[in-house]
């Protein structure tokens, strides 16, 4: 095995997530990191990715804080703080203070 493609090409095989040659291929690449650690790491990217559109959709008034479901808005909440602690923690300035321009707007 060479390569891994999501999509086939002229003399490709399809293989099994499961198959022993593409999990040594995995491991081949990054040793340190296993499949398990590499989609939790993908899955913590995604979830600041969802927080950053839940923001965006709240800026632009799409949607209402209030609107999301109370265990979302507690969560949303939860991490907000915890990202606020560990930038005060490593000296950073708050989200809060940093300008984001988007469209011509200051929000």
């Amino acid at each position: 095995m060479i390569a891994i493609s999501l999509e086939p090409s002229d003399g490709s095989t399809i293989a099994d997530t499961s198959d022993p040659a593409v999990k040594a291929f995995l491991t081949k690449a990054n040793p340190d990191i296993s499949a398990g650690a590499q989609l939790r790491s993908s899955d913590a990217d995604s979830v600041r990715i969802i927080e950053d559109l839940v923001d965006t959709l709240i800026a632009r008034g799409v949607i209402r804080f209030t609107d999301l479901p109370n265990p979302a808005q507690e969560r949303l909440l939860e991490r907000k703080l915890l990202r606020k602690i560990m930038r005060k923690e490593e000296g950073l300035p708050d989200e809060d203070e940093q300008t984001i321009l988007s469209d011509d707007q200051i929000f």
